[in-house]
Parts: C-alpha cells; structure tokens; sequence
C-alpha cells in the first residue's frame, strides 16, 4: 500500500500491484499520454473500457475511477452479451465474448428459459433443450481453442451440467408455477 501511494508521478509504478488491488484485473494498457483503456485478467483476458481512464492527481482517487470504469465496462460488456445471445448462434456466441462475461449472461437466460418452462409446463422441452446445449458445448471442447476459450467453456460445462440437473429435479418435483419454493430456492439472475 505504501509503495502503491508512493508511485503518485509514475502511474505505471501501480501495475504490479493491480491483482492485489482489484480481484480478476493483473495489468491495464496504458497509452503514450498515460490514458488507461483496457484491463486484462491474470489469464490474459481482455476487456475494453468504455471510456479512457487518466491517472490524474492522488493515486487512491485515480484508482477509485479505474475500478468504477471497471464496474462501468463489465456492465456494458454484459449488456451488448445479453442482446447478442438473442440474435447468434448460441456455439458461436460462447467464444465471442470474455468468459466472465459468456457465464454471467448464460445464466441471465437459463433463469429466463427456466421461468418460460415453468410458465408453459414444458420443463421436458426445456431440459431437452438444455441437454443440447450442453453437447454443442461439449463438441465445442474438443475443437482448436484457445487456452481462454478453453477455460471459459470448461467453466460454461460445469454451469450447463448444474442447470440441466436443476431443471430435470424441478420436473421430478412438479414444479409448476415460479413461486414454488424448489424453484425459489435456486440461485437465479436476471437482467433489466
């Protein structure tokens, strides 16, 4: 913390110190005029900023606005994801956006689906459903990836294999409305 606020004239001092400041962000881009502009994960993950972020007078106010610009590009990244999983090809998708990003929002639409089925009484069309995705994800794996991509699915497995099995417990148990407690006990997300 000490050599953190000690680093006020050289901004780029900081970058070591980033991981122990912010879970999940090892390093950010500095430009020639020291303008900030995207971070990266400690397993080089890139996301683009919204905007610029300038390392301007004392170091704990500029990175209060490094981690609002954080918060502030993860939630448009999450944003245009959600959108984009309406319109793609859901194996197509998975490997266009940050696996942060293809997690959070895979699990914005299997609350959606899920509240769908319920709705319609067609937890069996849903798992069906779900079981599909989940091999298009499988025989994702097993192609050229990268070593992220690679991650991000393996990731999307486990999240996939953990929906399936809700959704098949949620018909064994009758589920028929979304204020039954089997499915109000269920870890949900939802985006507006």
């Amino acid at each position: 913390l000490l050599e953190i606020l000690s680093q006020t004239k050289d901004p780029r001092a900081v970058q070591p110190h980033l991981r122990k400041c912010f879970e999940a962000i090892n390093k950010v881009d500095f430009e020639v005029d020291l303008a900030m502009t995207c971070m990266y994960s400690g397993e080089g993950e890139k996301v683009e900023w919204d905007s610029k972020v300038y390392p301007e007078g004392n170091v704990e106010f500029w990175l209060t606005d490094v981690e609002r610009m954080m918060r502030m590009s993860i939630n448009t990244q999450i944003q245009l994801s959600v959108k984009d999983y309406a319109e793609s090809d859901r194996k197509a998708w998975v490997l266009k956006w940050a696996g942060q990003i293809v997690l959070a929002c895979d699990q914005v639409y299997w609350t959606r689906e899920s509240e769908e089925a319920i709705a319609k009484n067609d937890l069996k069309g849903y798992y069906d459903m779900c079981h599909q995705q989940l091999l298009d994800v499988t025989t994702l794996v097993r192609t050229e990836l990268t070593n992220m991509q690679r991650v991000s699915l393996s990731a999307l497995v486990t999240l996939d294999v953990h929906g399936r099995d809700v959704i098949e417990r949620l018909q064994a148990s009758g589920v028929s409305q979304v204020s039954d407690f089997d499915w109000a006990a269920q870890l949900r997300y939802y985006w507006e």
